[in-house]
């Protein structure tokens, strides 16, 4: 492995700048179809984030995680709400980026580290974090960030490293329950890291780091979900995916009984504040359940226009990403700890993509394609390797560069090829119009809407754009194209 350097988490932060800089100022308009954002449940975010400014102690409609709504609700006291939203999300994207660099870098070396930078523009889900008006970008940020540090835990196993990987696993959780699916596996590694060892005052120390992180964790949680009862139990978030196949089911015309829940109270379920281990062993349990009626809802909304739509953008990259995986294992048959560390951190944003589609927005495509960008570049290396035998060190060096420019100048248009920007058989992300939606919203009955109105009028009294400022330009721009 290629050692990690401060010049090389310098370099991650340089091609998390360039490409962010360059997908929101090209790539991303050929992403979104009308508006220039996209997102969801904006009410939610925006009166988490109003929350914030106002010096508040918590969410009042209690939707979303208090930590999150930390950056953007800061920005939101100097630039307004929609700002504070799109500022965070650019900066969510270039740390993304740079943390997909170190995840790179980890598994396959430079090359690798560069390709999986430069591959995001090849993927829409990926390309709009930088206009996601949400706290999607965070959760996504951090868990890229978790995944360097599990990868590299595995190779160096070392009381720093576990420290690192286990600190920013919790922080996954605390961002957002959703957290919890990319940041177990990194806690599984973790304590199996922990207890590899071979004496019992090293397991001991390292135990004790642990159990502090996972302490530290849970006070932070009382913090980041306060007043939530059973809404940020692991438990009923999957619930309440499950249940949201029974909207497209309604619209194919079919029918299933209603979804059974676990046999305890959600409420009791695995909660970030009180990460008990029974509780996560009896949560895996009841998540399984919920699992295999996701699966017997999923084979009857196979038409319903969501799935569709969730299809179009997943299913065409299905199989260069199969074929792409397959080379990435072959490149490392030869280093097992770096195979461990790619299926460990690929496999759960595999099944999130999978299962992604019983909700089927676009905030389940983006996390779920996070390790695309990791798979095509430890292929491209598994190619270097193929040519070096063929061709020589030299010449394949040369060879594969020059690859990566090409491959750059194609995912960036200037280049005709099957990954252009708009290439037909791309299909655009939906954007949302809740924006626009929020003027109305004064005499809702939805508490958080009524909230971000408020929020909203009080913006525009100060002279801030419908769109904020940097949604106005990112208008003007695209009216001038």
């Amino acid at each position: 492995m290629e050692p990690i350097k401060a010049r090389t988490v310098g370099l991650a932060l340089i091609f998390g700048l360039f490409m962010t800089a360059g997908i929101n100022t090209w790539v991303v308009d050929f992403s979104l179809s009308r508006n220039v954002f996209t997102g969801s449940d904006f009410a939610h975010y925006c009166e988490a984030t109003d929350a914030v400014r106002q010096g508040l102690s918590s969410p009042r409609s209690h939707h979303r995680s208090w930590i999150a709504s930390q950056v953007p609700g800061a920005f939101a006291s100097a630039y307004g709400i929609i700002d504070g939203l799109a500022i965070t999300a650019l900066i969510s994207t270039i740390i993304t980026i740079g943390a997909l660099f170190l995840w790179g870098w980890v598994l396959g070396g430079p090359l690798a580290a560069v390709l999986s930078a430069v591959s995001v523009a090849a993927f829409a889900p990926l390309v709009v974090l930088t206009r996601n008006l949400t706290f999607y970008p965070q959760l996504a940020a951090i868990i890229s960030l978790t995944a360097w540090a599990t990868a590299w835990l595995i190779e160096r196993r070392s009381l720093g490293h576990l420290a690192w990987a286990g600190a920013l696993a919790a922080t996954a959780g605390l961002m957002q329950m959703q957290g919890f699916f990319f940041a177990l596996p990194a806690f599984l590694i973790v304590c199996a890291v922990a207890l590899w060892a071979r004496s019992l005052k090293t397991i001991a120390t390292r135990m004790g780091v642990v159990f502090l992180i996972i302490g530290l964790s849970g006070l932070m949680g009382q913090k980041a979900y306060p007043d939530q009862g059973y809404h940020n139990s692991i438990e009923a978030e999957v619930f309440r995916f499950v249940k949201t196949l029974n909207n497209p089911l309604r619209t194919t015309g079919s029918t299933l009984p209603p979804v059974e829940s676990c046999d305890y109270p959600l409420q009791d379920g695995f909660r970030w504040d009180k990460p008990h281990p029974m509780r996560l062993l009896q949560a895996i349990g009841c998540m399984n359940e919920l699992r295999q009626q996701a699966d017997e809802r999923l084979e009857q909304v196979a038409d319903s226009h969501a799935v569709q739509a969730y299809r179009r953008h997943r299913d065409p990259w299905m199989k260069p990403l199969g074929v792409a995986f397959l080379l990435a294992i072959l490149g490392l048959r030869r280093r097992p700890a770096a195979l461990v560390g790619l299926l460990i951190t690929t496999i759960p944003y595999g099944l999130y993509l999978y299962y992604g589609v019983v909700d089927g927005t676009i905030r389940r495509l983006t996390l779920g394609f996070l390790s695309a960008p990791i798979i095509v570049g430890l292929a491209g290396t598994s190619l270097k390797h193929a040519l070096n035998r063929m061709i020589g060190n030299p010449w394949a060096t040369r060879t594969i560069w020059a690859s990566v420019v090409v491959w750059t100048l194609m995912l960036f248009g200037a280049i005709p090829s099957p990954v252009h920007p708009a290439a037909s058989w791309r299909d655009v992300i939906p954007t949302i119009n809740e924006v626009e939606d929020s003027i109305t919203w004064e005499f809702s009955s939805h508490e958080g809407q009524r909230l971000c109105h408020h929020a909203m009028q009080n913006d525009a009294e100060k002279g801030v754009p419908l769109l904020g400022r940097l949604g106005s330009q990112y208008a003007r721009s695209r009216h001038q194209e």
